[in-house]
């Protein structure tokens, strides 16, 4: 009976606290009805979204008599990191002026919370900011419900199904596919999809003339053309992100000489396996520096000889190679947050 008659005094209060606040908002302007704010809010299953964001600006903010203030245009993208932690990319447009911030935390609540104040502060002098009152009355909160009993395996959130395109460019030196080392590019595209990724890339190696050992009034160049293809695993780190592949290639060497008793060219199929390393180090949102060394061995070693001298250049078996370069990425998510 005490608890009813308790119950009915706050909800009577709770009323009178409404119907006076209702007064003052016909007198002055509340912020909730004039803020002019348009948010696009994108977070994990499980995380504050967009409206609570505008709740807690709407909380925070209380507009000045008189005030005009800017027009604020905001988009941001909560991501989930290696370690659980959280990251917020968010893209604010004031008046037409552009700003872009990141922000790093173990918690997704917090993020946006902190997003609230980023938006408020961004209303200008227009406003005054305070934290949010207690609701009077406020029911105790439940006790929290007992935890799940325990399974055979760890309890682990399940990991999101994230996809990501990438366009990589990439200057690369390669030694024994042509005498010596010669430098040359790539360029190719990757898919990303969760630790899996696959590559696949268009090379091209060569060298000027330069003139024969065997030979010194005989010049020669040579030149190589091929594809690659590679699977590989990712593992993704607070500093950078390693990656792992298996590689095959198959293409074409170019050999061409002049100064001889005839000049010549000719071109021979090559085709190696091989391995390699890589790590990516996050430069902006979209664009990553990286850096990597693999090691291939050839399955079939073309000679090249040239009219009169002999023999001149035999692709070796052993074919490593350096490459640094940048990657610039397309990201999705197939869960749609």
């Amino acid at each position: 009976m005490r608890s009813n008659l308790a119950r009915g005094l706050c909800l009577a209060a709770s009323l009178g606290f409404a119907l006076s606040s209702a007064e003052a908002s016909a007198q002055t302007p509340g912020s909730a009805e004039i803020l002019p704010l348009e948010l696009r809010y994108h977070a994990p299953e499980g995380c504050p979204d967009g409206s609570y964001v505008e709740r807690r600006v709407h909380l925070i903010v209380h507009v000045r008599d008189g005030a005009e203030l800017p027009r604020v245009e905001a988009e941001g993208e909560v991501e989930l990191l290696p370690g659980g932690r959280h990251r917020l990319h968010l893209v604010t447009r004031v008046d037409g002026v552009p700003g872009e911030r990141s922000l790093d935390g173990t918690s997704c609540t917090a993020l946006a919370d902190a997003t609230a104040l980023v938006l408020a502060i961004a209303f200008g002098p227009g406003v005054e900011i305070a934290e949010p009152a207690e609701e009077p009355c406020a029911e105790p909160a439940p006790p929290p419900e007992p935890p799940p009993p325990p399974t055979s395996s760890p309890s682990t959130s399940p990991p999101r199904d994230r996809r990501s395109v990438g366009l990589r460019v990439m200057g690369l030196v390669e030694c024994e596919l042509l005498p010596g080392c010669g430098g040359g590019g790539a360029l190719g595209a990757d898919f990303v999809r969760r630790r899996l990724a696959l590559e696949a890339e268009v090379r091209f190696v060569g060298e000027g003339y330069r003139a024969l050992a065997a030979a010194p009034t005989v010049d020669a160049r040579f030149r190589a053309t091929y594809g690659s293809l590679s699977a590989c695993l990712e593992g993704a780190f607070p500093a950078a992100a390693l990656r792992a592949c298996g590689r095959a290639r198959f293409g074409y060497a170019y050999g061409e000489s002049r100064g001889a008793l005839v000049d010549g060219s000719s071109r021979a199929p090559i085709g190696a396996l091989g391995a390699g390393v890589s790590a990516r180090f996050p430069g902006t949102r979209r664009v990553a520096l990286e850096i990597g060394a693999e090691l291939a061995l050839s399955l079939y070693r073309p000679r090249f000889s040239v009219e009169n001298v002999g023999v001149v250049h035999t692709v070796g078996l052993f074919l490593p190679s350096v490459f640094l370069g940048g990657r610039f990425g397309f990201r999705g998510d197939s869960s749609g947050s």
